[in-house]
């Protein structure tokens, strides 16, 4: 029985294949590690419930009003809650007395900031960013919000 080479240049075209596989593979070896990746950025506020929408830009724009307001650190104001609600009309839960508001529900946010013992109300929706409503205006939503509002 014959060997399985029966070409003479056979065994030369096998090494030359083997020896490029193997410099191939040591090459793969010589590869530099990934880069770590990055650590995650800390997040101060906690991801929303599922049924709720991120109030995070509006709670920083209703604490940063609130300092400016009361003029003091931003750091001391505590947020309270905030929420998606929906409102009952264009008012937004805080009508202006002899006003004229767009009746229909209004999705929108009810923030409520605690500084100096006291408590502050902000109320967001249909596009307006959060700002403050005085106690003696102050209406409650007619629901939770369903949708995030714009």
């Amino acid at each position: 029985m014959k060997g399985l080479a029966t070409r003479p240049g056979s065994r030369v075209l096998s090494g030359v294949v083997i020896v490029g596989l193997a410099l191939m593979v040591s090459a793969c070896n010589d590869a530099p590690p990934p880069a770590e990746p990055p650590e995650p950025q800390s997040m101060p506020m906690t991801e929303p419930p599922a049924d709720q929408p991120d109030t995070g830009p509006a709670e920083r724009i209703a604490v940063q009003d609130l300092a400016e307001r009361l003029e003091i650190p931003a750091e001391t104001i505590e947020v309270r809650s905030a929420r998606a609600v929906t409102w009952p009309d264009g008012a937004i839960g805080c009508p202006q007395p002899d006003g004229m508001y767009t009746q229909a529900l209004v999705e929108g946010l009810q923030i409520v900031l605690a500084a100096n013992d006291q408590e502050f109300h902000y109320h967001a929706g249909g596009g307006r960013e959060p700002f403050l409503c005085p106690e003696e205006r102050r209406q409650m939503p007619i629901g939770p919000g369903r949708a995030q509002p714009q």
